[in-house]
């Protein structure tokens, strides 16, 4: 399995949210008011900075809404407690995912780009090639991993 969609698979996992996947239509705008928002001119300078796991937007997700209230809110407790010490950097060219005092650097580029969505090719100093699919909304990025998993992304710097 590659690095990246290993570890949000981890995050989701720990969390209990594995198998729940955002089955919402998709709307012009699915994070909220304003207009619908489509990849910026520049996406290379666009997501530069520090990205972590936006846990309100979480909540918000349709698969944690159907949950109980007492399993929503271990499953968000459980949630924060593993991304407390995630960070998603982007510099000009390089990434690093930070977790649980382990980090994984590397290269990207922009390998595919269409409406709101991102396709990042990386390669992780190891050599180990992976893709990370990004969304842009009205707040924030939304990573998206295979079979439907997603997260939302603040920006933390």
């Amino acid at each position: 399995m590659r690095i990246i969609s290993a570890t949000l698979a981890l995050l989701l996992s720990t969390a209990g949210l594995v198998g729940c996947k955002n089955t919402a239509p998709k709307t012009p705008n699915d994070d909220g008011a304003g207009a619908p928002y489509a990849v910026p001119a520049k996406p290379r300078e666009a997501i530069v900075g520090q990205w972590t796991i936006d846990t309100s937007r979480l909540a918000e997700q349709p698969h944690l809404a159907a949950m109980t209230p007492e399993k929503r809110a271990l499953a968000l407790e459980m949630a924060e407690n593993v991304t407390r010490s995630m960070a998603l950097e982007f510099t000009g060219d390089r990434f690093s995912l930070s977790m649980a005092g382990k980090t994984i650097e590397g290269a990207y580029s922009v390998a595919d780009q269409a409406g709101r969505s991102l396709t990042l090719a990386t390669t992780a100093n190891d050599g180990t090639a992976d893709q990370l699919k990004l969304e842009f909304t009205d707040r924030g990025l939304i990573w998206h991993a295979a079979e439907g998993e997603s997260l939302p992304l603040t920006r933390k710097r």
